[in-house]
């Protein structure tokens, strides 16, 4: 047909162009331009031969969308494509012959580059006329401006995921910092109203302009359910509006900060995303009451319990005054989980109050019951020396009747021993272990324990081997020196298996040390410090009896002295326990003493 005198005259043309225009304008960013517009030309421009060929093309072809081409034509159609997209001009075919056609290869170009070509064909023309040329190769210059218009939409759309991701991350990360510097200030000590002091601290201005921290009349010692309570703690972005706060929430005022008490007996948090002016009017029908309202600040307000386990200790009221910050459920999310780590602390200073009255009253028992018993056991202990020295005089005393006697005398002296131990963990719990400072021969005190434990090692069948020399004195207390190289020699004994232990003095400086080795069972590195703590053993108790006092006895001594004390070992190698006294006392030593 012919494109000059057919349907793409001058004035199709033009109005083909015009409607490319506007399909081109309303194309979405996803939409796939080059098929698209490939099926747009074939409609409007009605050529044979119609694709877009890439720089690259495949399979060797001009493009994947150009049948009909004339064999003849393939070659020099793909080297004209080659030059259009070098050089980025138009460039225009023909072939004769009974099966003459005319063809057209025009630029895409991309932001100044060209990335691919636009092929259109006639078959039957020698060549198309100026007006389809220029209205093709407008079509060509709108692909390409699509194009990049579709690129710059997806880049934008990338920077705007990234900068959207950057954002959720920065207030992802800022959230994590603030509950765990609240954990850190929640959990750092016991003094819960401490805590929470610091943690309104924390959350103003990071979370809210204004905090309110309110504690439950239960938690004030009454017993009386949370429903009415009393602020703990109030903190205010301007800290001269502090006073203003407190008055507002100290008489009848709006409904949200006081919505504390409905929080705190339901359990259930408020969220208040908009507080408006004729809201607030609502709520403080007093002018005066409002006029202090709207100065505190009030435009979006949370409150949360403090609870844990459906246990409410009290709730806080998060304001925010500024416009540029309004509540929603993530705030409210954060505030919840901030509740619930205030009401765990608030849980665990009760426990630990609690605990602690308990160690009061089993110390106090513990020194009562000690005391008491030692008035009897003083008196038994008396009738069997006694019963002793009885049987010593008489010659024909039958040999089993001293046997028990001697059992007597053991098992008295072990009960006085942990009598003595009970004791002791009372005085030390309460802080009034006694000492009685003076000079103190800590060679002849070691002589004396070791010949007072000679026959107990004896039976168990370990040798004492004592290496004392020149005395080696300080101002110690006689007695607890005693009580510690008893119980460090007792230790040796039980857990000698047998074999030698030795005892040894000596002086360094001013310091003293004795040193207690035995060859037994030994200790692992990793029980090494657990031994010294109450209650504790390294061994099996089942093996080896006792109450696991003696060592922990024997540091608070020692410390209580000044001194230290610590033990070299490993499982099966034996143990060596080394003592450390200050040959002076320390000046809180003396005071010790003297208080005592």
């Amino acid at each position: 047909m012919s494109v000059e005198n057919g349907r793409l005259g001058r004035d199709s043309c033009a109005r083909g162009f015009v409607r490319a225009a506007q399909y081109f304008a309303n194309m979405l960013s996803g939409a796939d331009l080059l098929s698209e517009s490939s099926e747009l030309v074939r409609s409007i421009f009605a050529p044979d031969v119609v694709c877009f060929c890439p720089a690259e093309p495949r399979n060797g072809g001009i493009g994947s969308g150009a049948p009909g081409v004339h064999a003849g034509a393939a070659a020099v159609l793909r080297n004209a494509v080659r030059h259009v997209i070098e050089t980025g001009l138009m460039a225009m075919e023909s072939v004769g012959g009974e099966s003459p056609a005319a063809y057209v290869v025009l630029p895409v170009t991309v932001r100044g580059r060209t990335e691919s070509a636009l092929l259109v064909g006639y078959a039957g023309e020698r060549e198309l006329p100026p007006h389809l040329l220029e209205a093709l190769l407008g079509v060509a210059a709108l692909a390409g401006a699509t194009l990049a218009r579709q690129r710059a939409d997806r880049e934008l759309l990338v920077l705007a995921e990234e900068r959207a991701a950057r954002a959720i991350a920065e207030v992802t990360e800022r959230r994590a910092r603030l509950l765990s510097e609240v954990s850190k200030a929640l959990f750092a000590s016991f003094d819960f109203e401490a805590a929470l002091l610091s943690v309104a601290r924390l959350l103003v201005p990071e979370l809210a302009d204004w905090c309110a921290v309110e504690l439950g009349d239960g938690e004030l010692g009454d017993g009386e359910p949370p429903e009415v309570g009393r602020d703990l703690a109030i903190v205010h972005a301007d800290p001269a509006k502090t006073e203003l706060v407190r008055e507002l929430r100290a008489r009848p005022g709006p409904d949200v900060p006081r919505g504390a008490a409905r929080v705190m007996a339901t359990g259930e948090p408020q969220l208040h995303p908009e507080i408006g002016s004729s809201l607030l009017a609502d709520w403080t029908p007093d002018p005066r009451h409002l006029r202090a309202a709207s100065s505190c600040g009030i435009g979006s307000a949370m409150i949360v319990p403090m609870g844990v386990h459906g246990t409410v200790h009290g709730a806080i009221t998060l304001v925010s005054g500024e416009p540029r910050r309004r509540f929603g459920p993530d705030d409210l999310a954060l505030a919840e989980e901030i509740g619930r780590r205030a009401g765990t602390a608030i849980e665990n200073a009760r426990l630990y109050r609690e605990a602690r009255e308990a160690i009061g009253v089993r110390d106090q028992f513990l020194a009562i019951a000690s005391h008491e018993l030692k008035t009897p056991l003083t008196a038994l202990m008396l009738v069997i020396d006694g019963a002793e020295r009885a049987l010593d005089r008489i010659p024909d005393a039958p040999t089993s009747m001293r046997s028990k006697i001697a059992a007597l005398s053991r098992q008295g002296q072990r009960l006085t021993h942990l009598v003595t131990d009970l004791l002791d963990v009372a005085r030390i719990q309460s802080g009034h272990l006694g000492v009685s400072i003076e000079q103190v021969d800590l060679s002849a005190v070691t002589r004396e324990v070791a010949e007072r434990h000679r026959e107990e090692a004896s039976t168990a069948g370990s040798a004492l081997e004592v290496a004392v020399g020149e005395p080696v004195t300080g101002m110690w207390d006689r007695n607890r020196i005693d009580q510690v190289v008893s119980n460090l020699l007792s230790n040796a004994i039980k857990y000698g298996a047998g074999e030698p232990i030795s005892l040894s003095v000596e002086s360094s400086g001013e310091t003293a040390r004795l040193c207690v080795v035995d060859r037994g069972v030994g200790i692992a590195p990793e029980d090494h410090e657990r031994i010294f703590r109450r209650f504790e053993r390294a061994a099996e108790s089942g093996v080896f009896p006792g109450m696991g006092l003696g060592l922990w006895i024997a540091r608070e001594i020692v410390t209580q002295l000044g001194g230290s004390i610590r033990v070299e070992s490993r499982r099966g190698g034996g143990a060596r326990f080394v003592m450390e006294l200050p040959v002076r006392p320390s000046p809180g030593v003396t005071a010790a003493a003297g208080s005592s």
